[in-house]
């Protein structure tokens, strides 16, 4: 997991060259629903993390990948506000934040954000946008 999200975050670096962001394992109980896997915060000391459920490395690699693009999106616009976002990735984002992660993260890595029969995000098949019973 931690190559994926160094490479991850690498490639977010070439659109956000300061973009600075910590992956933590969490504990279960951050995550009680059978799809939390991983959320991004902002803390009050100014740092961005990426938290992830301990069984996160038990799905499958296209999610991971999915997912932690998605809560990249969000590490992107926590570091530049939702004004410099407009800015850098265009006018068109959606108003919602969970979609406007994953439109972003689509910009970063030129592949959408895809939703599989289990609402969990995935890539190359599944159903586009975030289906509204998500959260938008």
């Amino acid at each position: 997991m931690t190559g994926r999200f160094t490479r991850l975050l690498s490639d977010a670096q070439e659109r956000v060259p300061r973009l600075d962001v910590d992956l933590q394992v969490g504990n279960a109980a951050e995550f009680p629903n059978p799809r939390d896997f991983a959320y991004c915060e902002h803390t009050e000391d100014n740092k961005i993390r990426i938290v992830v459920a301990p069984d996160f490395d038990q799905l499958p690699p296209i999610s991971q990948e999915a997912i932690l693009r998605h809560e990249l999106g969000h590490a992107i616009e926590f570091a530049l506000g939702i004004k410099r976002t407009n800015y850098e990735f265009g006018p068109l984002l959606a108003r919602t934040p969970e979609r406007r992660a994953d439109q972003i993260a689509e910009l970063v890595w030129e592949e959408t954000i895809l939703y599989d029969p289990s609402d969990m995000q995935t890539l190359g098949q599944g159903v586009y946008p975030r289906p509204e019973h998500l959260g938008l």
